[in-house]
């Protein structure tokens, strides 16, 4: 489980004994901590009080009460395995429910593996820029069509508080598109897509899904060309172009969005 506390990730590491064969007696008496071979992460015991104490000193031991406020410590959106190597010692002093006439105790190594779970941040998306193609004038998100067919281009740029670079754009959707209007290197859902992208549109709702293994574009998220036909049916709409972001394939998908708006301007 994760805590939030003055801006930094604590995830206790939840130690604690596991009985086996049925035998339920036995205690844990002492554990002592290794210091953590991946100097990122740090080790830290929550008192009383609620803060929490950086441990520094590795040779000392921990009662089975005070394990239970062992929690690690990981650097900003770092996620992944990490193991900590603990020292431990039992005791049994009984035999099944007969209480024996001497204590057994028993001193052995453990390593414990901690998962810490990608969080995906919010996303940002922008509008760096719009940029008149031919026949359109552009006024900050309003782009006004001069002539029956036209072209302007979408610069959007999508950031994030991410880190480790492990978060990435997954779907660019863009909605609202009117009749006439098409999306350059948009296809036909059945026809051949580009290598990791899929482009298609589908009652004026265009979708850029990204395979999860692509890492270069080629710009495709970020330079989006509209292209006005003769056909074309509008006198004023909006176009919502959305971006949703991931981190590491971990299903939390967050999103965001920003509108720019088509006007028909000629006679």
């Amino acid at each position: 489980s994760e805590i939030v506390d003055g801006g930094n990730s604590y995830y206790k590491v939840d130690l604690g004994i596991s009985h086996q064969n049925g035998d339920n007696d036995e205690t844990l008496e002492s554990v002592k901590l290794d210091k953590p071979d991946d100097g990122e992460f740090k080790l830290f015991i929550k008192n009383s009080d609620g803060l929490f104490i950086a441990i520094t000193d590795f040779s000392k031991t921990y009662t089975a009460e005070e394990i239970k406020n062992i929690y690690v410590q990981a650097p900003e959106n770092k996620h992944g395995n990490f193991d900590i190597t603990v020292n431990y010692t039992v005791k049994d002093s009984h035999y099944g429910t007969t209480e024996s006439n001497y204590v057994a105790t028993k001193t052995e190594n453990f390593t414990h593996k901690l998962t810490i779970t990608p969080v995906t941040d919010a996303p940002k998306l922008e509008i760096k820029s719009i940029v008149n193609v031919s026949n359109s004038e552009v006024n900050g998100t309003k782009i006004l069509i001069k002539d029956s067919t036209a072209s302007f281009k979408v610069d959007t740029k999508t950031t994030s508080e991410d880190v480790d670079n492990s978060e990435k754009v997954v779907k660019i959707v863009i909605s609202g598109v009117p009749q006439g209007v098409t999306i350059s290197g948009i296809t036909d859902k059945l026809t051949n897509d580009k290598d990791g992208v899929t482009l298609y549109e589908h009652n004026g709702v265009y979708v850029i899904k990204v395979d999860k293994e692509i890492t270069s574009l080629d710009g495709i998220l970020e330079n989006i060309q509209f292209d006005i036909t003769s056909g074309a049916d509008f006198i004023d709409r909006d176009i919502t172009i959305t971006t949703y972001t991931e981190d590491s394939g971990n299903g939390d998908i967050k999103q965001d969005s920003k509108t720019i708006n088509i006007a028909k301007d000629y006679g």
